[in-house]
């Protein structure tokens, strides 16, 4: 587990369990390591004072401030998924994501309707395109994905293609992703 070894000690950053998804995940898949559960994190408490915790040089309330840490020289490891790499990439940064060898959070994609607005019907629209397997290919080429594992090339093609959604679909039909899994194992294209 590399966020806790000793080579990294000063340069791991966590994002606040409590305002950050990325630092809250890290902290849930490293309790999962040390045999807890998401209804039991004793044994991620237990363990990190003397695993990750010697490393982290800080905790920060947002993601923002890891841009600067990472100009800076200031930040070497923290936990990201592959869309909040690509951002920092696109501002230059000279970052890369890592698959943990011991497995990543999937993060999924939620679209709320603010109840009572001025334009329900307007809202619901936008909610429904945004949700839309269009909007989502769109978006799925945005964020990166030549992120996708070598193995994976003809998920790679799905995705530059815009046909990811039909791919996605297709796997969950056949029984090849799990019940709310979102994307195949290893494949980092797939809508976050």
């Amino acid at each position: 587990m590399d966020l806790a070894d000793p080579k990294f000690k000063g340069k791991v950053v966590f994002q606040s369990l409590s305002s950050s998804t990325f630092g809250l995940h890290g902290f849930l898949l490293f309790n999962r390591i040390q045999g807890g559960t998401d209804k039991n994190v004793e044994p991620g408490f237990k363990a990190w004072p003397s695993t990750i915790g010697p490393n982290v040089l800080e905790y920060i309330p947002s993601s923002a401030k890891l841009a600067e840490m990472v100009q800076t020289g200031e930040a070497a490891m923290f936990p990201l998924t592959p869309t909040a790499v690509g951002v920092l990439k696109d501002k230059g940064l000279p970052v890369e994501y890592v698959q943990p060898k011991e497995g990543s959070a999937v993060l999924t994609v939620g679209e709320c309707v603010i109840a009572k607005n001025s334009e329900p019907a307007l809202a619901h629209k936008l909610a429904q395109y945004l949700l839309s397997p269009e909007a989502q290919a769109a978006a799925l080429r945005a964020r990166r994905p030549d992120s996708v594992q070598p193995q994976n090339q003809d998920f790679r093609r799905c995705c530059r293609a815009g046909q990811a959604d039909e791919r996605l679909h297709e796997d969950r039909r056949h029984g090849r992703l799990g019940r709310g899994q979102r994307k195949p194992p290893g494949v980092e294209c797939a809508v976050e």
